[in-house]
């Protein structure tokens, strides 16, 4: 498997739980094309945006590269890290 995105509808909203790509195919486009799709689906069924969880050590950077907006941090969740809701509205 190289990567995987689970999600839930939670009333007009996409929730992304996971997006996992696998160390050896990082960089190859998986993780975009995983959020592509997921934004695709979402605006197929008229919701009105996604968000989800990140920790500041993960993937911070490619979500703002994608045009998702920080909404809230966790500054010391855990210890010396940060935990990051970022959200995008969709069209």
């Amino acid at each position: 498997m190289h990567a995987v995105l689970t999600a839930d509808i939670l009333w007009d909203w996409m929730y992304i739980d996971e997006l996992w790509v696998s160390p050896a195919s990082r960089g190859e486009g998986f993780g975009r094309k995983l959020m592509k799709h997921a934004e695709d689906f979402a605006g197929s069924q008229a919701l009105r945006g996604i968000w989800l969880w990140t920790q500041g050590w993960q993937a911070e950077g490619f979500y703002r590269a994608l045009g998702y907006e920080e909404f809230t941090r966790f500054d010391g969740f855990p210890k010396g890290h940060s935990r990051i809701g970022f959200r995008k509205y969709l069209p």
